[in-house]
């Protein structure tokens, strides 16, 4: 588990960070198994390695 910053952007409204937290494949890759509302296929996200 990698925690950080899921960072959503409503253009001209505003920018909204919450914190959140993915899954790491042993192979390295970076993957969000959180379902998402408008089913989206990509986030933004800022590891954040020293929070726990």
């Amino acid at each position: 588990m990698l925690c950080g910053w899921q960072i959503w952007e409503w253009p001209n409204v505003m920018i909204e960070a919450e914190f959140h937290a993915i899954w790491q494949s042993p192979e390295g890759d970076w993957v969000d198994i959180t379902p998402k509302q408008d089913e989206e296929q990509t986030i933004l996200f800022a590891h954040t390695p020293k929070r726990p």
